[in-house]
């Protein structure tokens, strides 16, 4: 049984703004791993900026299919 975190109505629609940049972050890279990368790092860069909270790069993590360290703690 997996859990959900808890994301606000808020952070949802927060992190809906960011999808098309962070799927562009990827688009033509080949590979997995280098795709794990570009989407960690997109979504490193809008923490970084303070573009997006925790919980919205949590949940960027979650849609994308990646680890973020914000998505381990809230484990």
């Amino acid at each position: 049984m997996s859990r959900v975190a808890p994301y606000s109505t808020q952070d949802t629609a927060q992190a809906a703004k960011w999808l098309d940049y962070v799927a562009d972050s990827f688009a033509g890279i080949s590979g997995t791993a280098a795709r794990i990368g570009a989407i960690q790092e997109a979504i490193d860069k809008l923490e970084r900026r303070e573009l997006i909270g925790p919980a919205v790069a949590s949940l960027l993590a979650e849609i994308f299919d990646v680890p973020h360290c914000a998505a381990l703690e809230l484990a």
